[in-house]
């Protein structure tokens, strides 16, 4: 019963990190993109890797739209949601 709260809390905040950082990877990678990762799955698992450190991937996922593939908006977005 114990993980039955937890699991809900993340059901319930929308989709889930690693679904979000595959859409936000998609986006930087392919649309934008942006050379900062050598492809989308070194994206993938730094964005991973961000959210365990307390990135908000929902966030910085919001905030990419907005920015339309702006360089400096992308990177606004990204410290403003501790995802690099």
């Amino acid at each position: 019963m114990k993980w039955l709260v937890p699991l809900c809390l993340l059901g319930c905040a929308g989709p889930p990190p690693a679904k979000m950082c595959a859409d936000v990877c998609t986006k930087l990678v392919g649309e934008c993109a942006f050379d900062a990762f050598p492809d989308r799955d070194s994206c993938v698992q730094g964005c991973a890797y961000d959210v365990t450190e307390g990135g908000h991937v929902h966030g910085f996922g919001g905030c990419l739209e907005e920015a339309e593939c702006d360089t400096f908006a992308v990177l606004q977005c990204a410290r403003t949601y501790g995802v690099q």
